[in-house]
């Protein structure tokens, strides 16, 4: 099985939790950014335990699972 701590981000994806997550810090503080992490946290485990119910899709090269 998969850790979340082997979980690969993609740059932009990175990019996308570090914009969003001041974001939320800056309008709406700390509760509303813990609470957006652990849901991020749970989805990424949901997908750690069954990687087919979220199949990879890539548009610009038009590739789904």
């Amino acid at each position: 099985m998969v850790s979340p701590e082997n979980v690969k981000w993609s740059t932009s994806a990175k990019a996308e939790i570090e914009n969003i997550s001041k974001y939320l810090m800056r309008e709406w503080g700390i509760i509303v950014l813990t609470k957006f992490l652990l849901k991020v946290d749970r989805l990424i485990d949901q997908i750690i335990i069954n990687p087919k119910q979220y199949p990879e899709i890539n548009i610009r090269l038009k590739i789904t699972e």
